[in-house]
Parts: structure tokens; sequence; C-alpha cells
């Protein structure tokens, strides 16, 4: 990572953090996700995934809701699919263009999938963590992840791509875009 980019890496890593202690009393809604898919649409998917994994190394140490090293490793591992995504978005769209509808589908779209892929992973590392069968986590899980699911398609959707643009506009400005 060059040197232009670890200023803005640590902005949205901390604004990832703390967008999701501010959503925390939400559960399974959070703009954390987001934040990192538009670090990865703007900087790129290595910028994306460090964005991700920085992001859940804090926010699960001290998670509001507990802290557990295997369900930690999976959730921060997990969250770089987020920025991951975002890369690959850049491939399609530009952050700094304007997203019509199409656009606004498709980011909705791999806001949902990169959702669902988080959601089954973290809740078979809970499984695992917890000693339950594979299938009854996510059962019992399948509610929460659903919300968690639905609510990104919604962000991803609507806030993605005015977000992406402000984040590209200001990293242009910077010198880094």
């Amino acid at each position: 990572m060059s040197s232009k980019r670890v200023a803005p890496t640590a902005l949205m890593t901390a604004l990832a953090t703390a967008s999701a202690y501010a959503t925390a009393a939400i559960p399974n809604v959070t703009l954390m996700d987001v934040v990192v898919f538009v670090a990865g649409w703007t900087m790129g998917a290595a910028a994306g995934a460090t964005v991700g994994c920085l992001s859940w190394l804090v926010y699960g140490v001290f998670n509001p809701y507990g802290f557990n090293p295997l369900v930690w490793a999976s959730t921060t591992v997990c969250e770089a699919l987020y920025g991951l995504a975002g890369g690959l978005t850049r491939r399609l769209l530009s952050p700094i263009s304007h997203v019509g509808l199409r656009g606004a589908v498709l980011l909705g779209s791999l806001g949902f999938l990169a959702t669902f892929t988080y959601d089954l992973f973290t809740n078979l590392a809970f499984a695992v963590a917890f000693n339950v069968p594979w299938l009854l986590a996510i059962a019992l899980g399948a509610p929460f992840a659903l919300a968690h699911e639905v609510s990104n398609l919604a962000i991803f959707t609507l806030a993605a791509p005015p977000v992406a643009r402000a984040v590209g506009m200001a990293l242009r400005g910077w010198g880094v875009a």
C-alpha cells in the first residue's frame, strides 16, 4: 500500500468502526459493511479488504455483544469480502459517475450476495465455536441473517452510490484516486 493511501485507509477504517458502534443497538443492521464496500470501490480491492479486516479487528475485540476468538476471526476475514466486492465493482462502475437504476440494482444485489456469504460463514463459525450442529446454527441464525441481508440490500442500493461519489471525489482531490 502506498503512503498516499495510508491516511484514507485509516479514515475509512475509523468510519467503518464508528458506524458499527453507532448502529449496534439495531441487531444485524450495520453501516460498517457499506463503508468497507465503498473503501474497496473507491480505493481498490486490497484497500477495501484491509479496511474490512482492520475494522473488525477493533470492533470485534470491543464488541457490545461479547467476544469469542473463533467468531471474531471469522467476522474479521469475512468483512474483507465487502472490500473485495467493492474492488470488483470498480471494474464495472466508476464510483464518481452517476449510478442509474441498473447500477443501483447491481449494488444492492452485490450487497445482498456478499452479506449472504458473510452470514453463512459466520454462522458456521458460531456452530464450531459453541459446538452446535451446523444445520441448527444456520436455521437459528436465519432470521438474523435475513434482517442483515435485506437491510444491506437497501443500504447498498440507496447509500453506496452517493457515499462512493463523495469519497471518490475527495480521494481525487487529495491526489489518491
